[in-house]
């Protein structure tokens, strides 16, 4: 576990007007003060605008990836779609990963089938259908 005193060390070394050195450093002039209210604010907004980044859980997103991988879209291609670390991506998958954040959980749910990856193989057999020789009629 992390060591206050570390903590509180590492934030003095933050300058003034910052939020994390008004949170972790316990410095609270005037500009800490207004990065601090700024920081609030802002995250007030994105909540109001359902931008909120909090933790949430990572079953939505895990079912989701398991329903891709059944159709052929592996965590990784989701990665470079979604913009999201496959190493996260690959704990999710497996469950050892419960909580994420709300903007990572709604990147990975807005990634569908059709972001497969370019060497992804996929069922042809409707293509062999459509280009076999067709029977011709002898009279």
């Amino acid at each position: 576990m992390t060591d206050f005193a570390t903590i509180k060390e590492a934030a003095s070394r933050k300058p003034h007007g910052t939020h994390a050195r008004y949170v972790a450093g316990g410095c609270h002039c005037r500009p800490c003060r207004a990065a601090h209210s700024r920081y609030n604010t802002e995250r007030a907004r994105a909540k109001k605008d359902g931008d909120w980044n909090g933790i949430v859980s990572a079953d939505a997103a895990r079912k989701h990836l398991l329903w891709l991988s059944r159709r052929g879209v592996g965590y990784k291609a989701v990665g470079a779609a979604a913009d999201v670390a496959p190493s996260i991506l690959f704990a999710v998958r497996r469950g050892t990963k419960k909580r994420i954040r709300g903007r990572t959980e709604r990147r990975i749910l807005a990634v569908d089938q059709t972001m497969m990856a370019d060497t992804a193989l996929v069922d042809a057999s409707q293509t062999w259908v459509l280009i076999a020789p067709k029977p011709t009629a002898r009279a």
